[in-house]
């Protein structure tokens, strides 16, 4: 939420920026990952070709972005990590209207959110910024539900700036951290947000580019 901010879905040469962002978070800053794994610099796997990169930059700095896994054969990255087979949520601790919206939405209005990462220094309105790119791609391209194994501090972040993060599974450690499996429905993700908040996601004035992709990303009705 600074001054500056344009958020966009990332093409060409901004995806390896952003894969070389992660490979210095990951792997050199965090240390969750082997840096001799990635020779060339950059943070990739075989979900890429089935991906799509939201990024955040802060004049011409790239300071955050998220990785967002349509369905494909190789289905869901941590949906076998996490005991869990899409669309079906058989934990009946979450909220059976919960349950019912994911296993209505199908797999196809689902996607996995992956590479939730920004700054540390700033990562407060950072993770407004990721959120409000999210909400807007699910607008755009008919997705409702995010299915994430989300690491435990970014979970409790944003839980306490009221986003609907709803847990359907144990804690695994996962890639270098305690993980949370996780859903999150697109029609609630602004609704219990206070009221700046709200309006900042909703104001598409810094929103840059194209949102409304292929139908390799789109789900139509």
């Amino acid at each position: 939420m600074y001054k500056n901010i344009m958020i966009e879905i990332a093409n060409g040469g901004k995806i390896q920026d952003f894969k070389k962002f992660l490979f210095k978070t990951y792997c050199l800053d965090l240390r969750w990952h082997d840096p001799v794994k990635f020779p060339k610099g950059i943070f990739t796997d075989e979900y890429d070709p089935a991906s799509v990169f939201l990024v955040v930059y802060l004049g011409q700095q790239l300071i955050s972005g998220v990785r967002l896994v349509a369905d494909s054969k190789k289905g869901f990255p941590h949906e076998l990590i996490c005991g869990i087979s899409l669309p079906n949520i058989f934990n009946v601790a979450v909220e059976e209207r919960i349950r019912d919206a994911v296993k209505n939405a199908g797999r196809k209005r689902i996607m996995e959110v992956t590479r939730f990462i920004g700054t540390p220094a700033i990562r407060r309105p950072q993770t407004i910024d990721l959120m409000k790119a999210m909400y807007w791609f699910g607008i755009y391209n008919n997705k409702e539900v995010y299915f994430m194994a989300v690491d435990m501090n970014a979970f409790l972040l944003c839980r306490k700036l009221k986003f609907p993060i709803v847990p359907v599974g144990v804690p695994i450690f996962c890639e270098g951290s305690w993980t949370i499996p996780a859903v999150m429905l697109v029609s609630e993700m602004i609704s219990s947000l206070e009221n700046d908040k709200r309006e900042y996601i909703l104001d598409t004035a810094n929103l840059a580019g194209k949102w409304q992709l292929s139908k390799k990303y789109t789900s139509s009705p």
